[in-house]
């Protein structure tokens, strides 16, 4: 019995082939990676407890004045002090404590690759709250903003705390982050919730 042929495949014309489709152009880089460029960074140092407060009471608000300082939307980056604790060395840390000096307060700045520093204090005196808060420019070693309120009490306290630190980026960077008539324009923390 003869073996039966192979069969051979079929001859297959290539058709002559169009070059791809060009790939489509890559996107342009949204606006809110340029303005991430263009925005500073800032640090936001632990809020200092004068005569008469609470340290844990300051704590909260320190953490308050955070989430209202990074709705802003005026930095790029915003770091906290507990960031800060874990970015320093020992020894630059041991240089950081009793920083209140603004020299010092923008070396520490410097250090931490940021241009803006933001520093506040709070206290008690005649049976009312004293809250200072202030912008250093880290590079010009000066202070770009200060703002300060009296409250009668805690309550008053919590409630002015979103104006004094919108005073003061006001102050600092022209930005006007409230407004009673425009809800779109004010940061959607929860402090302003409450006012």
């Amino acid at each position: 019995k003869a073996k039966p042929e192979p069969v051979a495949e079929p001859e297959t014309k290539e058709e002559p082939t169009t070059a791809p489709a060009a790939a489509p152009a890559p996107a342009a880089a949204p606006a809110e990676a340029e303005d991430e460029e263009e925005r500073p960074g800032l640090a936001v140092l632990d809020m200092e407890v004068k005569a008469g407060f609470d340290e844990g009471v300051a704590s909260m608000l320190n953490e308050n004045m955070l989430g209202i300082i990074n709705d802003s939307g005026v930095f790029s980056t915003v770091i906290s002090g507990s960031d800060m604790r874990s970015m320093l060395d020992l020894e630059q840390q041991k240089a950081a404590l009793g920083c209140a000096e603004d020299s010092c307060i923008a070396q520490l700045g410097g250090a931490l690759g940021v241009p803006y520093m933001f520093s506040s204090s709070i206290g008690s005196f005649a049976g009312k709250f004293l809250l200072n808060v202030k912008i250093v420019a880290v590079d010009e070693a000066k202070v770009v903003a200060r703002a300060n309120a009296v409250m009668e009490n805690e309550s008053a306290l919590l409630a002015g705390l979103p104006d004094l630190v919108n005073e003061a980026l006001e102050k600092g960077f022209g930005v006007v982050a409230e407004d009673d008539d425009d809800e779109e324009l004010r940061p959607q923390h929860p402090l302003f919730r409450l006012c």
